[in-house]
C-alpha cells in the first residue's frame, strides 16, 4: 500500500473512531409527532393534522454559558378549512417541547440541560394513544380575513372560536401522538400559496425603508410572525 493511502486509510479510521466515541457519548433522539385539530361547526366535525419531525442532541459543554442540549424540527403548521373560505392556524412554534410537556404531565424543568430523561421518554412513545393537550399546551391559533393579504392575520382564541368563525364554532379537542407517518410538506403552501411568504418579507422590507422599527406596520400582530411560524426545516 502506498504512503499516501495509509495516511489517508489512518485518517479516516481515527475519523470513524472518533464519531463513535462521540455517538456512545452522547444521546441523539428522534421523533415524528402528529397534531390534530378538530373543530365543531354548524356544518359538523371538522380537522386537520400534520406531522413534525423533531429530533433533540446532547453534546459537550464547550462554553460555561451555553446549552448542552439542543434541538431542532421540520415540518408544517396544522390547518383545519373551517369552511365559508375561513381557515385556522396552529402554528408550528414550539413543537420541539409540545410532546415533552404533553407526555411528562408535569411542568417543564426551566433549564434545557435537565429535558433529556424527558425526550428519553417522548422518544419512546411511539404507539402510544393519542395525549389531549390541555388549554396551556395549545400551539398559537391565527386566521386570515383575506387568505391573500398576510396583513389580515389575526389571533384566534381558542377557548372563542365563534369570535372569529362566527356562531355554532368551537375547538372540539387538540391531540398530540408520536408516529412512524411522513413529514407533511407542502401543504401550507397548497392553502396560502406559493408567493405568501415572498410577498409577507416583502411588506416586512417595505416597512423597514419607509420608517424603520418606527414604522406602524411593526406595531400590528402581522409583524410578529414569519414564515418560519408556519414552515420549517425546508
Amino acid at each position: 500500500m502506498k504512503r499516501g493511502t495509509k495516511i489517508l486509510a489512518a485518517i479516516a479510521g481515527a475519523a470513524f473512531v472518533g464519531w463513535l466515541g462521540w455517538r456512545l457519548a452522547y444521546s441523539s433522539y428522534s421523533w415524528r409527532q402528529k397534531l390534530t385539530v378538530a373543530v365543531e361547526t354548524p356544518a359538523g366535525v371538522k380537522t386537520g393534522s400534520s406531522v413534525v419531525a423533531v429530533e433533540w442532541n446532547d453534546g459537550p459543554d464547550l462554553f460555561p454559558d451555553a446549552p448542552h442540549v439542543t434541538s431542532s424540527m421540520r415540518g408544517e403548521a396544522t390547518f383545519v378549512d373551517i369552511g365559508g373560505g375561513r381557515t385556522l392556524f396552529a402554528l408550528i412554534g414550539g413543537s420541539e417541547r409540545r410532546a415533552l410537556r404533553a407526555f411528562s404531565g408535569e411542568p417543564l424543568p426551566p433549564d434545557t440541560d435537565s429535558l433529556m430523561p424527558i425526550v428519553r421518554l417522548v422518544a419512546a412513545a411511539e404507539g402510544q394513544p393519542p395525549v389531549d393537550l390541555q388549554p396551556g399546551q395549545y400551539p398559537l391559533m391565527v386566521t386570515f380575513g383575506d387568505i391573500a393579504d398576510p396583513k389580515t392575520v389575526k389571533r384566534v382564541d381558542p377557548g372563542n372560536l365563534a369570535a372569529s368563525f362566527g356562531p355554532g364554532t368551537r375547538l372540539a379537542s387538540v391531540t398530540l401522538e408520536i408516529t412512524d407517518e411522513p413529514v407533511t410538506e407542502g401543504k401550507v403552501e397548497e392553502v396560502l400559496g406559493d408567493q405568501f411568504f415572498k410577498l409577507w418579507a416583502s411588506i416586512h422590507r417595505d416597512a423597514l425603508q419607509r420608517g424603520g422599527m418606527g414604522n406602524l406596520y411593526f406595531k400590528t400582530f402581522s409583524s410578529d410572525l414569519r414564515r418560519n411560524d408556519f414552515i420549517q426545516g425546508k
